[in-house]
């Protein structure tokens, strides 16, 4: 997904392709940490205009709201409301998989239940 500022031209986007991002400016989550977004943009060979960058999703919403730069994300972005930001799909992007494990329900914390039943409704109904 990408984090648009709500005033920006790809705001009225249907989605963006992941070229889009190329030398543009950016607010980065993670930089240069192995996240899938820096796997994608290397795989890609798309090279944004990094201007800022933060470990947390809550202040990269709030930069991309401020009109710092775009940013691109997991889709677990959560509300963006009164950030300023709006969420663009990103297309022709395979989507990643990825696992979890646990010992059962009891013992996960309330937390972790929470996380668990947010990835559960997300899954691709193939794997279901």
């Amino acid at each position: 997904m990408a984090l648009v500022p709500a005033d920006h031209p790809y705001a009225r986007r249907a989605s963006l392709a992941i070229e889009e991002f190329d030398r543009g400016p950016m607010v980065q989550i993670n930089p240069r940490r192995g996240t899938n977004t820096d796997a994608l943009l290397a795989e890609k060979d798309v090279h944004p205009d990094v201007r800022f960058y933060t470990s947390d999703l809550t202040t990269a919403k709030a930069m991309v709201g401020a009109g710092l730069g775009i940013c691109l994300t997991i889709d677990l972005v959560g509300s963006v409301a009164g950030t300023g930001a709006v969420v663009v799909p990103i297309c022709g992007v395979d989507p990643f998989v990825f696992g979890i494990a646990h010992r059962g329900w009891e013992t996960l914390s309330a937390p972790a239940i929470a996380l668990v039943r947010e990835l559960e409704a997300h899954r691709a109904p193939e794997l279901a």
